[in-house]
């Protein structure tokens, strides 16, 4: 019976311990379970808030400022734009960026810590500081750099890579360095929850919380970082020890929030005129185009390639001469080197243009040269250009149109027998442009 007994004691024995280990393990996995749901509810809170500051930088061109951490007003600090923020390691400014203060809160309580851009060359906060738009993404002729605000000026000669270098807080993501050495520039903002030990944290009552052990949730603490995200510890690593890490973060970088915003760099080739085809047919331009140098009369070919457009002849050849010392093209045959009577030269450009100007050579005072437009292998136009000047003033005749509508191809042709030219240069413009004027128009070559 006694052994009886001590079995049974010792069976229950058993059962409670295996209970405990139970009850422990079930203690483990709600605390386990309950941090990752509130990880999960404080990501979808950062979320909420960039969001937000994505929509405020796209309606005001800036971000704003960080709120001081100690009052619960959820205002900028300063309210409007400035280089300089007051409070460079303060919190969300939930009121200035039409949030609820409730949104302004991690899962835990704590107020999400917001980090900017700001109180530097560049600076995001200032007017119009996290705009892109006035940035080019076409290299122009001759860029220029960022100006004294390190922004883009509005004459759009300055690349949007200029704009990002050096720019944005640095932040490491998972290993992953971004600063602004990144092509996208570093974090323009940086939202932190400081986990649930709130460590670094501010409260509602405006009290900021001990500081971390863990040198990355001290660094994350920082008006400037770096930041860092990685992966949380587990239950069983202290918030006392060294490695310990439970921040949530969540950034944008420059260049991110210039796209979400819509205020990213823009094309401006159009505007500048700069990727529309601009030819001048002397020697050093053919000889690009052909692998030689041209000679006097036929090239050998009807068809050039050349940038920005393809120049064919209307039949035989393009041919090469030169009259007053300025070179251009014609159609060889008929025993001239010039445009004749019933020849013509077709130009293709590679983009859409809204103006042409035009310098045509050894015009006379009879000459009347045609010239349609085309678009999308439609007629939208025809023009005639009628000489202007004598030739003993200038053998030269430049002109200036704007058809009806935008075209791709122009041909020029001589319809009358009194005349020959040749083609010596070419500029197709964008409607916009205020001057459309090829290198050899003068006010002595220029035809109304």
């Amino acid at each position: 019976m006694r052994a009886q007994r001590g079995a049974s004691g010792l069976f229950v024995l058993v059962v409670i311990a295996l209970a405990m280990v139970a009850v422990l393990a079930l203690g483990v996995f709600l605390r386990v379970k309950t941090n990752v749901d509130d990880a999960t509810q404080t990501t979808a809170n950062l979320k909420t808030a960039a969001a937000a500051l994505d929509q405020f930088a796209g309606a005001s061109g800036r971000l704003p400022c960080p709120a001081d951490p100690s009052r619960d007003t959820g205002l900028a600090s300063p309210v409007g734009a400035s280089r300089d923020c007051d409070f460079t390691a303060g919190t969300l400014p939930w009121a200035t960026i039409g949030m609820r203060r409730d949104d302004a809160y991690d899962a835990w309580g704590w107020k999400i810590s917001y980090r900017v851009y700001s109180n530097a060359n560049g600076s995001l906060t200032q007017a119009n500081g996290a705009s892109m738009v006035n940035c080019n993404t076409v290299a122009p002729p001759a860029p220029q750099p960022v100006d004294g605000n390190g922004q883009c000026p509005v004459a759009h000669q300055t690349l949007d890579t200029a704009f990002l270098a050096g720019k944005g807080l640095s932040v490491t993501d998972f290993g992953n360095v971004v600063n602004g050495a990144s092509a996208t520039g570093g974090a323009a903002y940086v939202l932190i929850s400081h986990g649930a030990t709130g460590l670094g944290a501010w409260t509602a009552a405006g009290v900021q919380k001990d500081n971390p052990k863990s040198n990355d949730e001290k660094n994350n603490t920082n008006d400037t970082g770096p930041f860092t995200l990685e992966a949380a510890s587990g239950p069983e690593v202290p918030a006392t020890d060294n490695s310990h890490y439970d921040d949530v973060l969540f950034y944008r970088t420059v260049l991110d929030l210039a796209k979400k915003a819509n205020l990213a760099a823009r094309d401006w080739t159009d505007l500048l005129g700069l990727g529309l085809a601009s030819i001048k047919f002397d020697t050093p331009t053919l000889t690009q185009a052909l692998g030689v140098a041209p000679a006097v009369g036929s090239l050998g070919t009807a068809t050039l390639h050349m940038s920005g457009a393809t120049v064919t002849a209307s039949s035989s050849s393009i041919s090469f001469d030169a009259v007053g010392g300025v070179e251009g093209i014609g159609v060889s045959g008929g025993g001239s080197n010039a445009i004749q009577r019933g020849e013509s030269l077709r130009v293709d450009l590679s983009s859409a243009a809204g103006k042409l100007a035009i310098t045509l050579n050894n015009a006379g005072t009879f000459f009347g040269a045609q010239i349609q437009f085309f678009r999308n292998g439609s007629l939208v136009d025809t023009q005639a250009a009628v000489s202007c000047h004598s030739t003993a003033v200038s053998t030269l005749n430049s002109f200036t149109f704007t058809p009806v509508a935008t075209f791709d191809r122009f041909v020029v042709s001589n319809p009358v027998n009194n005349t020959a030219f040749l083609l010596s240069e070419f500029r197709a413009c964008t409607a916009t442009q205020s001057s459309c004027v090829t290198s050899l128009d003068t006010p002595t070559t220029h035809c109304p």
